[in-house]
């Protein structure tokens, strides 16, 4: 089984500190982020893609072709957003009837991928405040299949929604992207209405990095070990 992981993005909400850096690059406890991604990558993956696009050189440089004996191949982003990193990768593909998909810029705890299902389609979430108001939070019914977003009144409230972690079929490569009002292609947009049925997995220890705050607070989090709450 193969994974995939979505690198290309540069980070402009972190500033000046993606100027001469990619943000998988970013260190995080004193480790470029996307290593974090690397280590948490779970025992059965045989080989890594890797999509890149801004300073994709840069990631090649610090990763190279082999990781821990995993060939680690590398491929241009051409389309934008989550969904066109993926069909990037799409001919490096060929032949998967499932891969794991997970992004650059979040952190997950030891064995928290490997709760992701290795033969069927599977959607990870987490259950808990958003970092920013969010207003809608992903529902499934009682066989925890996924069945869209629910709108909810509270935006600061806990609630469920995704962490960039998929196990998907080929078939996705059969759908039809969803675009953004951006013009960006998502994954989890065009799942809400693919036409194969996917598992909503919890993930409990995930940790986002999208700006400076978010930075700082997985440091504090992982400098605690195990201890994984707020």
């Amino acid at each position: 089984m193969k994974a995939v992981i979505l690198a290309g993005g540069r980070g402009s909400r972190f500033g000046k500190l993606t100027d001469n850096i990619p943000k998988p690059l970013i260190r995080v406890a004193n480790k470029p982020l996307i290593f974090h991604v690397l280590e948490a990558i779970p025992a059965y993956i045989e080989e890594l893609i890797i999509v890149v696009n801004y300073l994709g050189e840069l990631i090649y440089r610090e990763i190279g072709s082999m990781y821990k004996g995993l060939t680690v191949k590398y491929v241009e982003q051409a389309i934008g957003g989550t969904g066109g990193a993926l069909i990037s990768a799409k001919n490096l593909l060929r032949g998967e009837s499932m891969f794991l998909v997970v992004g650059s810029d979040d952190i997950f705890g030891p064995g928290e991928l490997s709760k992701l299902s290795r033969i069927k389609p599977s959607y990870g979430v987490f259950y808990g405040p958003p970092n920013k108001p969010i207003r809608h939070s992903v529902i499934f019914n009682r066989k925890k299949i996924l069945l869209g977003h629910e709108p909810i009144e509270d935006p600061h409230s806990p609630r469920l929604f995704g962490v960039g972690a998929y196990t998907l079929p080929q078939a996705f490569f059969s759908c039809d992207l969803f675009c953004l009002p951006n013009g960006e292609f998502s994954i989890p947009h065009t799942l809400l209405r693919s036409p194969f049925g996917i598992s909503v997995v919890q993930i409990k220890k995930w940790l986002p990095v999208n700006t400076l705050a978010e930075k700082e607070r997985a440091e504090r989090i992982i400098s605690r070990g195990s201890n994984w709450e707020p």
